[in-house]
């Protein structure tokens, strides 16, 4: 596939919204992706598409699926107990009897490579993507549009605004989607993602009656003796560089520590993130297939910064929190993001 993927224009947002509705009505058949592995923006935003494509307002209900690489469960966050019971309508496969061609909706994507797709193999289906991330990624098909504002908070905000714009019906469940998905973005309505946009939406919530409290509870980081005993282990393991700091967790040694894989995570979005004085945060961690995700988070003087630093090892994401999946030797990767860092 050669060429630019359409841009989106801030300016247009509204044009935009509207190409993009004018598609999902012509649309027969329909494959709503996540990247992997999902987070909790990412499956709302989904569940979002799935109340919008199975309402009469599409003239019909158009046949849906939903795709996801890596299946999710209620286990990896607290947040999605909300929706535990849709969980099972994501599949690990993509569809191959629905009638070709396809339109496919990548949300949450930030690169192609989290979501387990090439476009380049699928040039007879039309992508649509939507996100929140600064700008169009790179590698985006010709044949799609991207629906991007780096004003929203999270995805779930994008397609709020979508339905604001489109008067689509806002129900509490609704209201639900949207809200699981900003509280996850914006780290508890704490991080930078918290704006004003944030804030006005979260309050359209509110008054759709969402379960205010019980979200609270369930995003609060969660600490036991146990998961204090795993922290205290990783903390002297931390690798310091100057603004910057990195972990490097095999399984073997995490099993040894008695921990698991959020324990670890937690660790990284809690301690090593909002360390005074350090602007770029990376966890390597071994995954059971053998390969190492690594996650990144940028703020202050690097805000922006994680997503070019994911791909520069093949990965993506938003601007100040981005993910790669790499296959070599964990510490070149830290040494290499060390180099980069120095360009």
């Amino acid at each position: 596939m050669n060429g630019s993927p359409r841009r989106f224009d801030e300016e247009g947002r509204r044009f935009m919204i509207e190409e993009v509705w004018e598609t999902f009505k012509e649309a027969k058949n329909i494959v709503i992706v996540s990247p992997a592995p999902p987070d909790v923006d990412s499956i709302c935003s989904c569940l979002l598409l799935d109340k919008l494509f199975s309402h009469r307002g599409m003239g019909i209900p158009r046949p849906h699926q939903f795709f996801c690489a890596q299946k999710p469960t209620a286990r990896d966050n607290t947040l999605l107990k909300f929706v535990e019971p849709k969980l099972d309508l994501f599949f690990s496969t993509l569809p191959t009897e629905y009638i070709m061609p396809l339109l496919i909706v990548i949300v949450d994507y930030g690169s192609f490579n989290t979501c387990g797709i090439t476009p380049r193999e699928m040039p007879y289906h039309y992508f649509i993507g939507l996100d929140e991330h600064p700008g169009p990624i790179e590698d985006f098909p010709i044949n799609g549009i991207q629906l991007c504002d780096p004003r929203m908070p999270s995805t779930t905000a994008l397609i709020y605004e979508m339905f604001r714009q489109k008067c689509f019906p806002i129900t509490q469940e609704i209201a639900t989607y949207v809200a699981l998905g900003i509280m996850a973005d914006t780290g508890r309505m704490t991080n930078s993602k918290a704006n004003v946009h944030a804030f006005r939406i979260m309050t359209d919530c509110l008054n759709k009656g969402i379960l205010w409290e019980e979200i609270q509870e369930a995003a609060a980081p969660k600490m036991t003796p146990q998961r204090l005993e795993v922290w205290i282990k990783a903390k002297e393991y931390l690798n310091y560089q100057t603004n910057f700091v990195s972990l490097i967790v095999y399984k073997k040694t995490l099993t040894a520590w008695g921990g698991t894989k959020k324990d670890i995570e937690t660790f990284f979005g809690t301690y090593m993130c909002a360390l005074e004085g350090i602007d770029i945060a990376v966890l390597i961690y071994e995954q059971d297939d053998g390969t190492w995700k690594i996650s990144f988070r940028s703020k202050g003087k690097r805000n922006n910064q994680a997503a070019e630093l994911a791909k520069k090892f093949g990965g993506g994401g938003h601007s100040n929190a981005a993910i790669a999946i790499y296959q070599g030797v964990p510490f070149d990767a830290e040494r290499m993001t060390i180099s980069f860092l120095q360009e």
